[in-house]
């Protein structure tokens, strides 16, 4: 069955004049709270693809906690793999830290494993989605997953019922296989959970799986039984598993059905001993003469300027290179020292990118080019060196328009291009893993869905608004345009950082949270003039922003790398 999102008109607001700035009250309004275990340290894995790389952005690692009674809860696992329980009550004041289980501290080797076809399975963040106030699903990024009880009588802490091991396809030469939750929900005695996996081949592919947990009893252990599993060239940015099992999934790609897997025998890894993996190759290099640092990157054959985004800051580089082949991810690196922007460029020739960085200290000699030491030594290349600077001569003289440093203009069209992404599609699945219904958009793009568990409302593009379609339960799935965030897809498409987007249930705001500074809280009252209110996370700090979730009703709790912020919104706009 198939059927397309229907806005209702007179839920559009055409008088709608704009928003209003008003400061947040930061006495009391606000609070913020070190993290007890230090700041965390969250990286991405710069041999991923970019697809992959957009599944972890989009990523929070501050997962839901159903609230009890005044108390709102939060999630999130530390460095050393430790449950993080965050507490916060109504009244304004400091958030309180638990922790519940430390989950199995996966093995280096784990994530440098080769199977014949897919090359290193890089491990995948720690994941987290609660079940009830009393249960707690939770990975470990490599594959173990384990259940946690919360028992709140004896000082808040958590027990563990069991671990299961995912096994993905069965063929990608490491067990158990990397994972990440995607949504998960109970019914009783059993847990159904979402999970991704890269999938084997040299495409880059996802499994998105379907699992059914049983929970443990006194005779039984817990035990998993893989469902079905579908493949698709993208991380769904929509997961949701209704009360009877059926899987929703939001996507721009379609997937296709993987064969029953109860008729599958996985293939067994061979005990003996694995040939030693290739060296490893240094995914750039650089050199330095002076004030002047040169990092060349090799890029795939007929790579275009559209698929290159590169920025060079105070102390960061922004540089994503979007290739099935061979993709390149920084995203937002710091570098070892500071640099004059101004006077830094890039280029690039058919099969490579340089970039000319310039120091502001001429004088001191870099050990590495990013703060945190990944490995690559500096090239000392004589002939090389003079090579670079010559072309960097010739670039900084006279520079043709084809290879010209791209203006803040040029930048801001790629960026336009690059975001204009295609109509969302919602597929649902029965727990045989067969298609029972299509919920078309109409040709809209997708926006972001609203906090919470069980089946969140979505938000999508329709001219410059934001239409909020709720899902109800049924024979079918149906849907219902039950409000509109006004302008906000127009506030959307202005913000080149937006790494978190939310909408609460009751459509009284929307967020947009970037990765690394600040939050903008737009309200919906009905009004023709609505509230914004901007919040700034990091106060300039070098930190990211982990993750958002809406702990009570009115109470925004955001995790940094360095603290948990608590925003208290206003209760009338």
């Amino acid at each position: 069955m198939t059927h397309t999102l229907v806005h209702d008109q007179s839920l559009i607001n055409v008088h709608f004049e704009g928003y209003k700035l008003k400061t947040l009250d930061e006495n009391t309004q606000l609070s913020r709270t070190p993290l007890p275990q230090g700041q965390l340290q969250v990286s991405l894995h710069h041999s991923i693809g970019f697809r992959e790389l957009q599944a972890r952005v989009r990523f929070s690692h501050l997962a839901y906690g159903y609230p009890l009674l005044d108390t709102g809860y939060a999630f999130y696992v530390d460095n050393e793999y430790n449950v993080i329980m965050v507490a916060h009550q109504k009244n304004l004041g400091p958030s309180h830290f638990y922790t519940l289980s430390q989950l199995a501290r996966p093995l280096q080797v784990s994530s440098k494993v080769e199977s014949d076809t897919l090359g290193p399975l890089p491990s995948h963040y720690p994941s987290l989605a609660a079940l009830s106030p009393y249960l707690l699903l939770a990975t470990n990024g490599v594959g173990d997953i384990e259940v946690l009880s919360i028992d709140y009588q004896h000082g808040i802490q958590g027990v563990s019922l069991g671990v299961v091991h995912y096994e993905g396809e069965g063929t990608e030469g490491v067990s158990p296989v990397p994972c990440t939750l995607l949504s998960a929900r109970q019914c009783e005695d059993k847990v159904w959970a979402v999970v991704y996996s890269r999938a084997v081949g040299q495409e880059t592919q996802f499994n998105i799986s379907m699992l059914e947990i049983t929970l443990p009893t006194t005779t039984e252990p817990m035990h998993l039984r893989l469902l079905y599993q579908h493949k698709g060239s993208q991380v769904p940015v929509y997961c949701a598993i209704t009360s009877d099992g059926r899987c929703m999934l939001g996507s721009e790609c379609s997937f296709g059905y993987s064969k029953d897997v109860s008729e599958t025998t996985p293939l067994l890894v061979s005990a003996s001993s694995p040939p030693p993996p290739p060296p490893l190759i240094a995914p750039y290099r650089w050199t330095q003469q002076g004030q002047e640092i040169c990092v060349e990157f090799k890029l795939a054959p007929n790579t275009l300027k559209s698929d290159i985004h590169c920025k060079l800051t105070h102390q960061h580089l922004s540089l994503m290179v979007q290739s099935e082949d061979s993709p390149i991810a920084y995203p937002y690196s710091k570098l070892w020292g500071t640099i004059d922007d101004s006077e830094s460029i890039w280029t690039f020739t058919s099969d490579k990118l340089s970039l000319f960085i310039t120091k502001q200290d001429e004088y001191t000699r870099w050990p590495h080019l990013f703060d945190k030491d990944d490995q690559v030594p500096e090239s000392l290349d004589a002939q090389k060196l003079a090579d670079m600077t010559e072309r960097l001569a010739k670039f900084t003289t006279d520079m043709p328009d084809s290879i010209r440093h791209p203006t803040a203009t040029d930048m801001d069209m790629e960026e336009d291009v690059d975001e204009a992404g295609q109509p969302i599609r919602f597929v649902v699945y029965d727990k045989e893993g067969q298609c029972v219904q299509e919920i078309a958009s109409g040709g809209r793009e997708w926006i972001g869905n609203s906090f919470g568990p069980d089946l969140p409302s979505v938000a999508v593009k329709m001219d410059i608004d934001a239409p909020v379609f709720q899902w109800k339960e049924g024979k079918d799935l149906q849907s219902q345009h039950v409000a509109t965030l006004n302008a906000f897809a127009f506030v959307h498409a202005s913000k080149q950082d937006s790494r978190f987007v939310r909408h609460d249930p009751q459509n009284t705001f929307s967020v947009i949270v970037e990765s690394s500074r600040n939050a903008y809280i737009y309200y919906n009252t009905g009004r023709n003039t609505e509230r914004q209110t901007l919040v700034d996370l990091t106060q300039g700090h070098d930190i990211s922003v982990l993750g958002v979730q809406l702990v009570m009703e009115g109470v925004l709790m955001v995790l940094t790398e360095a603290d948990i912020v608590v925003i208290h919104l206003d209760s009338q706009a």
